[in-house]
Formats: structure tokens, sequence, C-alpha cells
């Protein structure tokens, strides 16, 4: 489980133990789970990553906020940015 704030991305167990805590400069703007290790999510100008051991990074600078939806294929995930197109987007 993942609980998103303005500026933060809160990591659970599903006995709602905190996990691991991220901090973003940028607003978060989505996320979804991959699989249960797995949560992709995006802030304003970044896509990333978190794992259930802590582990975070940024997988790819974008040039303006997109909100994922789901995951197509190994390296491709629907979402649509702030003008509503919905489009695919490789990682």
């Amino acid at each position: 489980m993942a609980v998103l704030g303005k500026f933060e991305v809160i990591v659970m167990d599903l006995n709602l133990n905190r996990i691991t805590s991220i901090k973003e400069k940028f607003q978060v703007q989505s996320a979804f789970w991959e699989s249960e290790d797995v949560l992709f999510y995006t802030t304003s100008n970044h896509w990333k990553y978190a794992l259930m051991n802590g582990e975070n990074g940024i997988l790819k600078t974008i040039e303006e906020p997109l909100h994922l939806l789901k995951k197509i294929d190994s390296c491709k995930f629907l979402a649509f940015s702030e003008s509503n197109k919905v489009f695919e987007e490789e990682h």
C-alpha cells in the first residue's frame, strides 16, 4: 500500500506499518503498483520507482507531469498528461 502526500510517498505493509517514507522536492502526481514489491510514481518532473526494501530512484526525467494509469507490457505504460491526452509511454 502507498499513501501519497503532496510532497511525500509513504509505503506501508498490509498491517499499515510504515516501511519507508520518501520526501520529494516536487509535487507527487500519481502512483501505481507494478507488483507487490515495485511502486511506480511520478512527480511534476520525474518518473520514479520505490521498492518495498526502501530503495527508490529516478527512471526518467519528464517534460510535463504524467499520471500513470497501468502497465501495458514490459516497458510500456498507459498515461495521460495535464492536457488530458491518453498515450503510451516507454521507460
